[in-house]
């Protein structure tokens, strides 16, 4: 009974690779700001915000739980029971911020540290009296919820801020997350541990000439980007692990109830402002290519929470015309989606997850160093996408939300990371890069959010002058 308990509430391969690839500098935490008007003036002090969290704690009971390590990481972790209280989730910051931008700076070295998952896999920042990014004098109350991607994706968004801000008292239910533990079991995780590292090889012998016999009877063509791409930049230069952050808020009303997705035309602003910005520079793309997340279908349910793969989306810097652009990049994305939710591509997920902590962790870090270094091609930026639907009914005792946004993990070696993120009406695009620095003196985000604005708006009008 107790080794079945400790299988069922092991991590998956994928969400295992999100946990341990988190590390000091580098974190892959998932980030999401819900901002909150201060109505009449009502900022909260502490008490009134940890009585409300508190209230609202047994709607995410789902989330009370922690990570627990093989001893030797032997085998892959596994989630354990913990207490969920208040004060172990929720820190209120006190304010010090003259405008909205300086407290983005305040999220910015926030985000740089990952969170504990051996502890508490999730925090809530709570800012009262933030001054509002809208109105001159009036302030908001943003809640920046950090979250390990061992426990959240972006998909699972919606039902945490629903659980934690929604009219309805709906517990939180996140697809893919196993069943934790009762309490540690070190003896169990040790023994399957070496259990698999002795009958491994046998069985990847046997799947290797499987696979190998597949390839032959059904060549497939090389993943885009890997083949052909411009040498990666020297990676001897070392990244800075500090970041900065800037949210805008374009007007996507033009683009009601066009045939293309809000992925496709803002990644073709996207694709602009980054044509744009490196051409004032005199500097070519890094790369043709945008990592995007798919998000996979049933089929992929053994992946855990994280059901997602990273697509390859070209940014098609050869068309001018941006309706024209915006066409060919929404064809590109379907195809790409379609390519990566194959049958063909999940099926060599799942046999991924055959393989051994050890071996895995080895092999991953290996290719998360190469990419980070450049020894690997890279993408020139990466995109991600939140949708909370239309119908958005969020608040809290002394306000009604204004928008929602948030930051994905930042990309090793991507100057811009861009996340969009809808609420009812309101639309927000949030722009991570990192800091300026001696490899960079010249990287200018405010600047590079000026051209997305503009690309933004010219896509919008491109598009609805071409009725699409």
């Amino acid at each position: 009974m107790l080794f079945r308990e400790w299988r069922s509430a092991r991590l998956s391969w994928v969400d295992a690779g999100n946990y341990f690839q988190s590390i000091p500098g580098r974190p892959t935490d998932w980030w999401s700001f819900a901002v909150f008007a201060e109505d009449r003036g009502r900022t909260p002090d502490r008490e009134s915000v940890l009585s409300f969290f508190d209230s609202r704690m047994h709607l995410v009971s789902a989330l009370a739980r922690r990570i627990a390590d093989a001893p030797g990481s032997l085998d892959y972790p596994y989630w354990v029971k913990t207490d969920l209280t208040v004060d172990e989730v929720v820190t209120v910051h006190e304010t010090r911020s003259s405008t909205f931008e300086d407290w983005l700076e305040s999220v910015a070295r926030l985000s740089a540290d990952g969170v504990d998952a051996g502890r508490c896999p999730w925090q809530v920042h709570v800012f009262p009296g933030v001054p509002d990014p809208d109105e001159a004098g009036a302030t908001v109350t943003v809640a920046a919820i950090q979250a390990s991607h061992a426990m959240l994706v972006g998909s699972s968004a919606r039902g945490l801020l629903e659980a934690l801000f929604g009219e309805a008292d709906r517990p939180l239910e996140v697809d893919g997350l196993a069943p934790p533990a009762d309490t540690t079991h070190p003896v169990a995780a040790t023994l399957h541990g070496i259990l698999r590292l002795v009958i491994w090889p046998v069985l990847a012998l046997v799947g290797l000439v499987r696979a190998n016999l597949e390839a032959r009877r059904h060549p497939q063509d090389p993943l885009p980007g890997m083949l052909g791409s411009d040498s990666a930049p020297d990676g001897s230069v070392p990244q800075t692990s500090r970041r900065v952050i800037r949210i805008l808020r374009p007007d996507l009303s033009a683009l009601a109830g066009r045939s293309w997705t809000v992925t496709a035309l803002g990644l073709t602003a996207v694709s602009l402002a980054m044509e744009r910005y490196y051409r004032e520079r005199g500097q070519a793309l890094p790369s043709e290519y945008a990592a995007v997340p798919v998000a996979l279908g049933e089929s992929a349910a053994g992946l855990g929470v994280n059901r997602v793969a990273g697509g390859l989306v070209p940014l098609h810097v050869e068309i001018p015309e941006p309706a024209q652009r915006a066409a060919t990049i929404a064809d590109s994305l379907a195809r790409e989606r379609a390519r990566v939710d194959s049958s063909g591509s999940i099926d060599a997920m799942h046999r991924t997850g055959a393989t051994p902590y050890p071996v895995y962790r080895r092999v991953a870090r290996a290719l998360a160093h190469a990419l980070a270094s450049g020894t690997v091609p890279g993408v020139a930026t990466a995109l991600s996408s939140v949708n909370c639907g239309a119908d958005v009914r969020w608040t809290v005792p002394w306000g009604h939300l204004k928008f929602i946004a948030g930051v994905q993990a930042l990309v090793p070696r991507v100057d811009f990371m861009h996340t969009f993120a809808r609420a009812g009406d309101a639309f927000a695009v949030t722009v991570m890069a990192p800091a300026r620095d001696d490899a960079h003196p010249d990287r200018d985000i405010d600047r590079y959010v000026e051209l997305l604005d503009e690309g933004f708006a010219e896509v919008s009008a491109a598009v609805s002058r071409a009725g699409k």
